[in-house]
C-alpha cells in the first residue's frame, strides 16, 4: 500500500513538473523537477514509520522545486500532501498544524525566489493556492485520526466489557462450585455426625449397636472423601477417567441411600411421595430414643 501510494505521487508529481502557464516561467529541464518528485515520494514512502523526518523531505522538496521554477499546483505537491495527511494520522491535528504552516511558509518563498515580474495570477497561484492544496490533506487527516480514536476506544470499551464478563462467569462458577461442594460433602457429613453421636449414645448400653455405627461410620467418611476427591479432580482436569462414575452433586436419585444410611445412624425416616410421577419426593424423620438429629 505505501508503495502504491509513492508510485502515484510519483507520477502525480512529475506531471505537475511538466505543466506550464502562459505568462508564468518554468524551467525547460524536467529531469530536476522529476528528481524531486522521486525523492519526495520515497519520503511518502517511509512516512509510516517516520513522519515526522519525512514530511521534513518533502518539505524541503517542495521548496527547491518552486525555487527552481515549477509551478506549485496539487499535482507537483502530491507528495507533501500525503506526508502531511499521514503526520495528521498518525500525530493528531496540533503537530499537523505547525508542520503544515512551515510547509506553506517553505513553499511560498520558495516560489518568491524566481518570480521576477510577479503578475495577479502568479501571486495568487504561490501563495493562496498553495494553502488551499494542503489545508485539505490536514483536514481529513484530523478527521481519520478522530475516526481511528473512536474505534480504538470503542474497541477498549469492548475488551472491557469482555473482561468484565470474563470476571463474572468466574465469579458465578466459583459459586456453583463451592454449592457443588457442599451438596457433596454435606450430607455424608451429617450422616456420619449422626452416626458418631449416636453411637457415643448408645456405646454403654448396646455396644455391639455402637461398633456397627462406628462401622458405618468409616463408611460415610470414606465416602465424602471419595466424592470431594473426585470433585477436585474434575477441577483440575475435566477429562480424567478417574472420576466418572461420581455425581458431583447428589439428586434425589440417591435418597434411598441417604435414607439407609440415616437408617443405620439409629435415625427413624420415613419417605412420603406426593403428586404425580416424576416430581419431587418429600421425607420427614423421627428419631430414635428422643434423638432429634436430623440429616
Amino acid at each position: 500500500m505505501n508503495v502504491l501510494a509513492a508510485l502515484v505521487a510519483f507520477i502525480f508529481a512529475v506531471l505537475g513538473a511538466s505543466l506550464s502557464t502562459e505568462g508564468i516561467f518554468r524551467p525547460d529541464e524536467l529531469l530536476p523537477g522529476a528528481i524531486l518528485s522521486l525523492v519526495a515520494s520515497v519520503a511518502l514512502f517511509a512516512a509510516a514509520r517516520r513522519p515526522r523526518a519525512a514530511t521534513a523531505l518533502a518539505i524541503c522538496c517542495a521548496a527547491a522545486a518552486c525555487a527552481a521554477g515549477y509551478l506549485p499546483t496539487p499535482l507537483l505537491l502530491a507528495p507533501l500532501i500525503g506526508c502531511l495527511y499521514r503526520l495528521t494520522v498518525l500525530l493528531g491535528p496540533k503537530p499537523a498544524a505547525w508542520w503544515t504552516g512551515t510547509a506553506v511558509s517553505a513553499v511560498i518563498l520558495g516560489g518568491a525566489t524566481t518570480d521576477a515580474t510577479p503578475t495577479g495570477g502568479s501571486v495568487l497561484l504561490r501563495t493562496v493556492g498553495v494553502a488551499l492544496w494542503l489545508l485539505p490533506a490536514v483536514f481529513a487527516g484530523r478527521m481519520t485520526h478522530a475516526y481511528l480514536q473512536m474505534v480504538e476506544a470503542r474497541a477498549e470499551e469492548a475488551e472491557r466489557r469482555r473482561d468484565d464478563d470474563v470476571r463474572r462467569r468466574v465469579s458465578e462458577e466459583r459459586v456453583r462450585i463451592a454449592r457443588d461442594l457442599h451438596d457433596v460433602v454435606a450430607h455424608h457429613l451429617a450422616v456420619a455426625h449422626a452416626q458418631a453421636g449416636t453411637a457415643a449414645h448408645l456405646l454403654a448400653q448396646r455396644p455391639e449397636q455402637a461398633r456397627e455405627l462406628l462401622a458405618g461410620l468409616s463408611g460415610s467418611t470414606s465416602a465424602a472423601l471419595r466424592e470431594l476427591k473426585a470433585t477436585v479432580g474434575l477441577l483440575r482436569d475435566p477429562g480424567d477417567d478417574s472420576s466418572a462414575g461420581t455425581t458431583p452433586a447428589p439428586g434425589l436419585d440417591q435418597l434411598p441411600e441417604l435414607v439407609q444410611a440415616c437408617r443405620a445412624a439409629g435415625i427413624d425416616v420415613h419417605v412420603v411421595n406426593e403428586g404425580r410421577r416424576g416430581g419431587c419426593r418429600r421425607w420427614s424423620s423421627s428419631p430414635r430414643s428422643g434423638s432429634s438429629r436430623k440429616p
